[in-house]
């Protein structure tokens, strides 16, 4: 799939998710993998921002205390969001009152971001 393509299945994942909470966060996690993975390797090439931005608020919201699943599937989706304004909306999400255990792992998806 060409990744115009992937950012509106991205898209619809996310607003399907968010307007029928009896569909678990892992489901959804999971299916924007799944989403990413169609695309395969395209470097250089960015999903749109404005979907990015909503991926990571979401996962923001619904990070779980000690859920594993959700915490794999949310760090593969975060690495494969890498565009400027994404990692600098990270910081500015970090402020906000998140659980520990979702600023700890946004730190760590900036500073791998900063090594590139």
């Amino acid at each position: 799939m060409e990744v115009k393509e992937v950012s509106a299945l991205m898209e619809e994942i996310i607003s399907i998710g968010c307007t029928n909470p009896e569909i678990s966060r892992n489901d959804i996690a999971v299916a924007l993998v799944d989403a990413i993975s169609a695309q395969g390797y395209r470097p250089g090439k960015h999903f749109d921002t404005s979907v990015e931005s909503r991926i990571l608020n979401w996962i923001c919201e619904e990070w779980p205390e000690g859920d594993l699943e959700f915490a794999d599937a949310a760090s593969t989706v975060l690495c494969n969001l890498q565009t400027v304004p994404v990692m600098d909306e990270l910081p500015r999400i970090l402020n906000l009152e998140l659980r520990e255990e979702a600023k700890a792992f946004l730190n760590e998806v900036l500073d791998e971001h900063r090594k590139i």
